[in-house]
């Protein structure tokens, strides 16, 4: 079920930005290292609950990043800066690892890690 789940997009992926938190910079790149950083931290937690194996795992988000047009953020989530803006989205991962609680909170906890 799960497999199914992040293969068909259907785990919430952040994609609220503040408006005001971008000026400056193309919303599309902000939002794309967003839904990465989503997508890793996802990742992740499937890992940690032993409901997925690390090589599944990176298969599957591989996939989705290539499906999102977004797999050149690859190199990128695998920089220190990226891996601790996974660590902040692991903070307002749900339990059962099926989305995000309060998106609005993890953007802005984000923006430092996306501007």
């Amino acid at each position: 079920m799960i497999k199914q789940l992040l293969t068909v997009g259907l785990v919430v992926i952040p994609t609220m930005i503040p408006i005001g938190a971008i000026a400056g910079i193309p919303p599309t790149f902000a939002l794309n290292k967003l839904r990465a950083i989503g997508q890793a931290s996802l990742r992740m937690c499937f890992v940690s609950k032993g409901k997925l194996s690390e090589a599944e795992s990176l298969t599957i988000m591989m996939k989705n990043l290539k499906n999102a047009g977004i797999d050149y953020l690859y190199p990128w989530l695998e920089t220190a800066e990226a891996k601790e803006a996974v660590q902040v989205a692991k903070k307002y991962l749900r339990s059962d690892c099926q989305g995000f609680n309060d998106e609005d909170a993890m953007a802005k906890a984000l923006m430092p890690y996306v501007l």
